[in-house]
């Protein structure tokens, strides 16, 4: 088992620092706007598998430190986190970044059990960030996408405007109400990058997912001035 522990925890150095891409980059475009927070995700994800289940002379000889935070900040540093950009996180691999997949990663990384880490298994996601131009499972996505971008919507409806506002737009008394109209108005179950985006151009799960985040760090002036969630702008393009 310390032998596996230990192959394990090399092998996710490697999903870090090469599967899942994340190099260091300049480029400050949109598209890569979320790929940051989404490495040092990863690397937190992973340092905490690492740190639950490895044994501890498995973590030394990796060349690791003593402790979870002091992992992160290590690996982070290496996995160039603060300027990883679609591009750089790809540059190894080749193909193109799927910001949902990384996500998907990243949500099978936290949920993985130590056997599972241990046989390096469990997280099929995250051998899908980069691929070579298409993303078969991409539309797969879509739908939970649309309801996470819901979710955002109606938590900040329900954080920022008005009891009389929210009852002029005919939208429920409760946010749940809110997230259950809204998801069926917009056909979340199956939804995809088509219909998301009819007569709009292509739909870009990076940009989704920087709309969602943008959307849920949003101050309530932003959300009454419209402003603070340029990504979402871009999601059809």
């Amino acid at each position: 088992m310390a032998g596996k522990a230990r192959l394990r925890c090399g092998w996710w150095l490697g999903c870090v620092l090469v599967t899942a891409g994340f190099g260091c980059g300049d480029d400050d475009d949109d598209a890569g706007a979320s790929v940051p927070a989404l490495c040092k995700q990863l690397v937190a994800a992973t340092c905490d598998r690492i740190y639950t289940c490895a044994s501890a002379a498995a973590i030394e000889a990796e060349g690791l430190p003593d402790d979870e935070a002091d992992c992160r900040t290590q690996v982070e540093t290496r996995s160039g986190c603060a300027k990883a950009t679609a591009e750089s996180a790809c540059a190894d691999e080749g193909g193109t970044y799927h910001a949902d997949q990384a996500r998907k990663c990243i949500d099978q990384t936290e949920e993985q059990t130590c056997e599972e880490f241990a046989n390096e298994t469990g997280t099929p996601a995250c051998d899908q960030i980069c691929s070579g131009g298409s993303a078969p499972t991409g539309d797969a996505s879509v739908p939970a996408l649309c309801k996470q971008r819901v979710a955002a919507t109606c938590e900040r409806i329900y954080a920022c405007a008005e009891p009389a506002d929210i009852e002029a737009n005919d939208l429920p008394a409760t946010e749940a109400g809110c997230r259950s109209q809204l998801e069926e108005l917009r056909g979340c179950d199956g939804a995809t990058g088509a219909t998301i985006c009819v007569d709009k151009g292509s739909f870009h799960a990076a940009e989704a997912r920087t709309c969602i985040d943008q959307t849920e760090a949003q101050t309530c002036e932003d959300f009454v001035n419209e402003t603070g969630t340029p990504a979402c702008d871009e999601v059809c393009s």
